[in-house]
């Protein structure tokens, strides 16, 4: 496989000086400043290597055709920026009292003053599943979507729960927006005579029938209204999915560093953040590709009459596994394994891990003057950050058998689940009791 590297080193430089400048008719009266010592360097080898494979000599054509031209690729990235604007100190103290009454001693400091903390970043190697596990997710959904705009084997199988609801569509929603806003009037106004515990028994009811009735009623003919559409209108033979997402981990509490030079102190504060991100992308065919998968009806395919989507379906009738989706990925899981991929030309996946070291100068103070002393004068500009980070890409194709993620349990994060959960968890109990009396 082709390899590049190249290299960069950079410079990177803390330069002090430190002198006293005598009154006049002392013999050294007028001796100019001394040059300016490197008190703190860092030479840092910056780069890139990358290791790529051979690209196809057809790429032009497979990528007019829909079909994977990628090669695969790793790189290690080094990369360090000091910033464009130098940092500059100047302290003086003059003495007050005894023989050395009149001196004045300066301390000057510029450059970059973070060059203190030479920490260099850790190297990038760690995976986040629960990313990895969203994207597979979501490019599964993006391919069902492809081809698919409308639960039917879903929307049938919960016919018989929805046809209380539903007496045409049109009607059905306007009837049941009435009912739902006349009910919410009418409880209002008697809501003084009611208990705490019937009034959450009426919100309990009316928010469930809200959450697992009118919103999916609602859901089903906009998704019906999409697949009519799709029948009717032309198609690009092709659709491109793509889904990206990423996170921190690993990221403590940031490091204090004191340095000390002349009449200077530095308080310098050193932070490392390490962040992954993962993306698949690739091309869906609205017909197979393969001249050995049959022809597919193209309604049925629409309407979420397909084979696929058999198993997927029994998992969604399945009394409260919506519960079990709120904590774990087990529905996801189920949606991926029984993905048909026939319809997939191509996917492939790249991934980044990344750590960063950033130090800037968080305090900056003179020395406090001794006995007979004075500080007289203090200017501090204190410049840019001094940052270094090491990144790791890794590019190549993706199996798309392998789109099943792993399993995943996790607390929902959103409060529309936590409601539900809420309202679920006070009828229950409610029928409970009702039972025991």
């Amino acid at each position: 496989m082709p390899s590049k590297n190249w290299r960069q080193p950079i410079h990177f430089s803390r330069q002090t000086r430190d002198w006293v400048e005598y009154p006049f008719g002392h013999p050294l009266h007028g001796t100019p400043p001394p040059e300016w010592s490197d008190s703190n360097t860092i030479d840092v080898n910056l780069g890139c290597s990358v290791l790529t494979g051979t690209s196809p000599a057809d790429w032009k054509t497979r990528i007019r055709n829909g079909f994977n031209a990628t090669s695969s690729l790793s790189a290690d990235i080094s990369e360090g920026k000091a910033g464009s604007n130098p940092g500059f100190i100047s302290a003086e103290r003059t003495q007050l009292t005894g023989a050395g009454r009149g001196q004045i001693r300066i301390t000057q400091m510029r450059g970059d003053l973070c060059s203190y903390t030479n920490i260099s970043p850790s190297d990038p190697t760690h995976e986040i599943e629960s990313v990895k596990n969203e994207v597979k997710l979501k490019i599964v959904d993006q391919i069902r979507s492809a081809c698919t705009s409308l639960q039917g084997m879903v929307a049938l199988g919960e016919m018989g729960e929805t046809l209380r609801l539903i007496n045409g569509t049109a009607k059905a929603i306007d009837a049941r927006t009435r009912s739902y806003l006349q009910a919410v009037i009418n409880h209002s106004r008697s809501s003084r005579r009611h208990s705490l515990g019937r009034k959450l028994d009426w919100i309990a009811k009316r928010w469930l029938e809200y959450s697992f009735g009118v919103k999916p009623l609602i859901s089903d003919v906009k998704d019906a209204a999409k697949a009519l559409a799709r029948l009717q209108n032309y198609r690009s033979p092709r659709v491109n999915v793509r889904y990206s997402a990423g996170s921190a981990y690993g990221v403590g509490a940031p490091i204090t560093v004191n340095r000390s030079s002349g009449l200077i102190n530095l308080k310098i504060q050193v932070r490392q953040t390490n962040e992954f991100n993962y993306r698949i992308y690739g091309v869906v065919g609205i017909q197979p590709h393969s001249p050995t998968q049959y022809a597919r009806n193209p309604i049925l395919d629409e309407m979420g009459f397909r084979l696929d989507e058999f198993f997927p379906t029994m998992w969604e009738l399945i009394p409260y596994s919506f519960l079990v989706d709120y904590f774990t990925n087990i529905g996801g899981m189920i949606n991926a394994a029984s993905l048909n991929t026939s319809t997939v030309r191509w996917l492939a996946s790249g991934q980044e891990s990344i750590s960063k070291v950033t130090a800037s100068v968080l305090e900056c103070e003179q020395v406090p003057a001794g006995t007979g002393q004075k500080n007289s004068g203090f200017t501090r500009d204190l410049g840019d950050s001094f940052e270094r980070s090491r990144r790791k890409l890794v590019r190549s194709s993706f199996n798309p058998d392998f789109l099943v993620p792993s399993f995943q349990f996790g607390i929902p994060g959103t409060s529309t689940k936590w409601l539900n959960i809420a309202a679920l968890a006070f009828l229950h109990r409610k029928a409970r009791l009702s039972l025991r009396e």
